[in-house]
C-alpha cells in the first residue's frame, strides 16, 4: 500500500511537471509587448518609452530632461516600481537627464541593469558641440561608476531582454571619430527589438552621416514594423534609410512647433513625416501622446 501512495504521490509530481512546462511554452508562445511613447508636458522634445511584457517586466529606454523626472517615476510606480533594464542611447540631457535624477534618488524604484554606449569622455569632451551638455554626461559617470549593473553596448551586440531579441545595428566606437564631430548624436545607440512575430527599430539621435553604412552592415534588416524616428524626425537619417524600413506605424518624438516647423526655424520633420505617410505609415507624435503599441 505504501508503495502505491509513493507511486502515485511521484506520478502526480511528474503530471504537475508536464503541466507547468506545457503552460510555460503555452506563456512564452502568446506573449506580448506593450510599447509606450511618453510625450512632454512642456512641450519640449526629449525621449521616453517603457517596454512591458505580459508574462511581467519592465524595461525604459531614455526619460527625457532632467524636469521630467517625475513623469518617469510614476510611470515606473504604475508598472511596480522594478525596471528589469534601463536602456540609455547617449548622454544628451533630453534623454538621460531623469534617469539621472532617478538613480540618485531612487525612492523605491529597483534598476536591475543599465544598457548604455561607451562613449570616450575625452573624445566627446574634445569635440563637443554647441548643443552638447557634457556635464550630464559626467554626472552619468559619477552616479554609476562601479556599478556592476552597467553594460556597455556595441554594433553588432545581440541579447535577450524580457523574451525580446535585441540587435544593436550602430554604437559609438572609435569609428565614429573619424567620421563625424557630432559623436553624441551619430554614436547614439540604434537597436531592433525583435518579438515573435514583429518587432521595432529605434533610432535614437542616430544622424544620416552613418546612414550609408547601416545601410550596407544590415540593409534588409532594417525592414521593421515600428520605428522611432532619428533624431525626433528632424535632420537625422537618410530617405534611402527610412525607405527600407517600411513601417506600418512611425514615432515622432517631437512636440506640436518641431513636428509642424510652426517656429519659423529649418526643420524638415514635416518632409519626413510626409515621407514616412507615404509608406502607409500611422503617425504618432506628442500631439496625442502616451502613444501605445502591442508588439507580438
Amino acid at each position: 500500500m505504501k508503495k502505491k501512495y509513493i507511486g502515485f504521490i511521484i506520478c502526480l509530481i511528474l503530471i504537475c511537471a508536464v503541466m507547468f512546462a506545457s503552460y510555460r511554452r503555452f506563456q512564452s508562445s502568446h506573449t506580448t509587448w506593450t510599447i509606450t511613447q511618453y510625450g512632454d508636458n512642456d512641450g519640449k522634445n526629449q525621449m521616453f518609452y517603457t517596454i512591458e511584457s505580459s508574462a511581467g517586466g519592465l524595461v525604459v529606454v531614455d526619460g527625457g530632461w532632467t524636469d521630467n523626472e517625475e513623469n518617469v517615476r510614476e510611470a515606473i510606480a504604475e508598472k511596480g516600481n522594478s525596471v528589469d533594464a534601463w536602456i540609455l542611447t547617449h548622454p544628451h540631457p533630453d534623454h538621460i537627464g531623469a534617469f539621472n535624477q532617478v538613480y540618485a534618488n531612487p525612492q523605491g524604484i529597483t534598476i536591475k541593469e543599465i544598457y548604455t554606449i561607451a562613449l570616450d569622455y575625452q573624445a566627446y569632451e574634445k569635440k563637443a558641440q554647441e548643443w552638447d551638455d557634457i556635464n550630464t554626461y559626467k554626472t552619468f559617470l559619477d552616479l554609476t561608476k562601479g556599478t556592476d549593473s552597467l553594460k556597455y553596448l556595441h554594433t553588432g551586440d545581440s541579447f535577450s531582454l524580457l523574451g525580446l531579441t535585441v540587435n544593436v545595428f550602430s554604437a559609438y566606437d572609435d569609428h565614429v571619430d573619424q567620421v563625424t564631430n557630432d559623436l553624441c548624436n551619430d554614436g547614439s545607440l540604434m537597436f531592433k527589438i525583435n518579438g515573435k512575430e514583429e518587432s521595432m527599430l529605434f533610432c535614437s539621435d542616430v544622424g544620416a552621416v552613418m546612414s550609408d553604412e547601416i545601410i550596407a552592415a544590415y540593409g534588409s534588416q532594417l525592414k521593421t514594423d515600428y520605428i522611432q524616428m532619428g533624431h525626433h524626425g528632424n535632420g537625422g537619417l537618410s530617405e534611402e534609410f527610412y525607405k527600407l524600413t517600411q513601417p506600418k506605424a512611425a514615432f515622432f518624438d517631437a512636440p506640436d512647433w518641431l513636428m509642424n516647423n510652426t517656429n519659423g526655424g529649418t526643420y524638415n520633420t514635416p518632409e519626413k513625416r510626409d515621407l514616412m505617410a507615404n509608406m502607409s505609415a500611422e503617425i504618432y507624435y506628442y500631439a496625442t501622446a502616451p502613444n501605445t503599441i502591442y508588439l507580438k
